[in-house]
């Protein structure tokens, strides 16, 4: 089977797993249709690339020629981190900071790899060096603050946490051994079977990957409806009652454990968590929209960035060679 073949039945693959996962994946809340959107572009954005090589496009002309490996693997590297960041963050926790540094690392990582590859000698030993720095630094962020903040919310988020990320791992973890024994280094394999290797791995670590992950989102979404993670309110266990227990019945009915009702008074440390007014939106248009962007939650930027990353897939075949 030629290479431009495996390219071919890659992007199939790829193309299957991306239709699996937005029509099986769902979209109750605006974190499911994250995780769902995530997933699923990064399998259109693979296909897309296996597209741009088989027929020939081997690079994109920005300010310099990158090659489309390199870019689809950035690309798709800090999605999957993102994705991963949305279920390590317990309802009511931001994990901004973790998700860009974790993104960023991973994209660090490829290039750093790719340069690597490509040069000889001492220049060659610095980038590798370079790039499995950037593999430990995503390691340990996924293993770290992250794995503590999965642990900080529901049991069952953080078993799902501990099985996607550890799944993620062992298999980011054979990209490198399939190269040293591919062209170039050890020669054990050719390069149409090294190649049959990197796309079965893509395939596993993007599409099966995406699909056990849509397919087990459920779960997490019926916790994250009882789950409040925050200063001085510990996450709630599912079936209680979102309040605790004996609490005033503000309609003058009984109580939620039957009893009647008693006399409600503010608690002062509820309304010292309370939210200040809102400041005026200012009058400039560009402003306001400046305001709402920097007011806009985590989870509502995640659309925003699916979007981006999708005219970024369609405009990249006009641009390349």
């Amino acid at each position: 089977m030629s290479e431009t073949t495996l390219l071919w039945v890659g992007a199939g693959a790829m193309a299957v797993g991306a239709l699996a996962i937005l029509l099986l994946g769902g979209a109750s809340t605006r974190r499911q249709a994250g995780r769902t959107g995530l997933h699923g572009l990064v399998c259109v954005i693979t296909a897309a690339a296996y597209v741009g090589l088989a027929t020939g496009a081997q690079t994109i002309d920005v300010a310099i020629d990158v090659p489309v490996r390199v870019v689809d693997l950035s690309l798709t590297a800090a999605l999957l981190l993102l994705a991963l960041a949305v279920t390590a963050a317990p309802r009511g926790t931001r994990i901004d900071g973790l998700a860009i540094a974790s993104a960023a690392a991973a994209v660090a990582m490829v290039v750093t790899g790719a340069v690597a590859l490509d040069a000889h000698g001492g220049t060659a030993l610095l980038f590798l060096a370079l790039s499995l720095a950037a593999l430990a630094a995503v390691l340990g962020l996924l293993w770290g603050p992250m794995a503590r903040s999965a642990a900080a919310g529901h049991p069952v988020r953080q078993e799902l946490y501990r099985r996607h990320a550890g799944l993620l791992t062992v298999l980011w973890c054979l990209y490198p051994p399939l190269m040293i024994v591919g062209p170039g280094a050890l020669d054990l394999l050719d390069a149409t079977w090294t190649l049959a290797g990197l796309i079965a791995l893509d395939v596993a670590s993007r599409a099966a990957y995406g699909l056990l992950v849509v397919l087990e989102d459920d779960r997490l979404i019926a916790v994250e409806k009882h789950e409040r993670v925050g200063p001085g309110r510990p996450p709630t266990p599912p079936g209680a009652s979102g309040g605790p227990q004996g609490a005033a019945s503000p309609r003058g009915g009984p109580d939620a454990d039957g009893t009647p009702r008693r006399d409600a008074t503010p608690d002062p440390a509820r309304l010292s968590r309370a939210r200040p007014p809102r400041r005026p939106l200012p009058r400039h248009p560009a402003l306001r929209s400046l305001h709402r962007l920097r007011s806009m939650e985590r989870d509502d930027l995640l659309p925003v960035a699916v979007i981006a990353a999708s005219l970024l897939v369609i405009a990249w075949p006009r641009r390349s060679r």
